[in-house]
């Protein structure tokens, strides 16, 4: 899914960044377990921003990345910081946690299934750190500079675009095919519930551009309960 956002991006081109090229801005693209083949696919996109300060980080789920990365910006001396997730979903566990290391969120995100459900893999209490969780000594990015969030890759129609013409593809009759867009969604069963709902609103934005017969988005989620994933297997069979 993250190649597809950076296509997305790249397929926008100059009219994309010119949205957000305005006259004193410095832009920080986060990217999210980004391997060591993206170094060059972060650096085709970081130019496409012409005149601009642009960073960009690799793993925006490590707080020391991202500080350095802002105050390498800040050194160029922007008037505002536009922080530029690559990830599709503002529900997305990943973009509450980056919130809050940029001071856009107050509380603290953690990727953890809810209270009553903390006991893991069949009732046997577990001491792991799920992968993704934010841990109490996880600070927020101190920066002297003012930094906002653009919106996420589901706001925009360039992803629905993409989605239904590589979808198109694929199809011999569109009129007569369904879609199923799959992702990996929240451990809480709370947090899943508006994060289903915005991919649902994605699907049916892919059905209609592509005239495609139905379509569906279906979660999958590591780290939950044996019950969670019980009924998670049972979503996706229905």
């Amino acid at each position: 899914m993250t190649a597809l956002l950076l296509a997305v991006l790249l397929a926008a081109g100059p009219a994309a960044a010119a949205d957000l090229a305005k006259p004193g801005y410095g832009i920080l693209l986060l990217a999210f377990d980004a391997g060591s083949g993206w170094k060059k696919d972060l650096a085709a996109l970081r130019g496409r921003f012409k005149n601009m300060a642009v960073e960009s980080v690799g793993g925006a789920s490590d707080p020391v990345a991202v500080q350095k990365a802002v105050e390498r910006l800040e050194r160029q001396r922007p008037g505002k910081i536009v922080a530029v997730a690559l990830e599709p979903m503002s529900e997305a566990p990943a973009m509450n946690q980056a919130r809050f290391l940029l001071g856009v969120r107050e509380d603290a995100a953690e990727d953890r299934p809810d209270v009553d459900s903390e006991r893991l893999d069949g009732g046997r209490k577990s001491s792991l750190v799920l992968p993704g969780s934010t841990p109490k000594w996880m600070k927020r990015v101190k920066s002297g500079t003012p930094i906002v969030m653009a919106a996420t890759m589901d706001q925009s129609a360039a992803l629905v675009d993409i989605l239904a013409d590589r979808a198109a593809k694929l199809s011999r009759d569109p009129s007569r095919d369904s879609v199923l867009l799959v992702g990996l969604a929240p451990r809480s069963d709370k947090a899943l519930k508006s994060w289903q709902a915005a991919a649902d609103a994605v699907a049916q934005q892919v059905r209609a551009k592509g005239g495609f017969a139905r379509a569906a988005a279906v979660h999958v989620r590591d780290g939950v309960r044996s019950t969670q994933r019980d009924r998670d297997r049972d979503v996706i069979k229905a």
